[in-house]
């Protein structure tokens, strides 16, 4: 039986404000994955491919491929990958694995393995200054 809280999985909707990628249950600590994700925050698409590129932090490998996918997804919806934008980049706390790990005297001392979910919203800056001319 497979475990479910080692499923990863990616939820895209298209929403008014642009387009919202979601990876659930990435099994780094929402802390580590919020260093990367401060660095990208406003940055253009291909921009921020390049800075998750060159990053020593482990945390980028998974959020760059969601900003490729992402990228990938919404290349002919937005028109053009070249005017797409981070508009917003947040974390939130996933599940906690709880593992024990045996102590002296017969204790047992427990570990916390956190997890968290990335939330990724691309928009069109082209589109966007469409919209508030009007």
């Amino acid at each position: 039986m497979e475990d479910k809280s080692k499923k990863q999985s990616v939820t895209k909707s298209k929403s008014t404000a642009g387009y919202s990628v979601r990876l659930k249950n990435c099994p780094i600590s929402e802390r580590k994955v919020r260093l990367v994700a401060d660095m990208i925050r406003g940055v253009d698409g291909l921009r921020a491919l390049e800075i998750l590129k060159y990053s020593n932090k482990f945390a980028s490998t998974y959020i760059r491929k969601l900003l490729m996918s992402a990228i990938a997804n919404c290349e002919g919806k937005l028109s053009g990958s070249e005017n797409l934008y981070i508009e917003q980049i947040y974390v939130d706390k996933g599940p906690m694995l709880k593992r024990t790990r045996p102590a002296p005297r017969g204790r047992a001392f427990r570990i916390r393995k956190r997890t968290s979910h990335i939330n990724l919203i691309l928009n069109n800056r082209f589109y966007e200054k469409i919209v508030n001319n009007k």
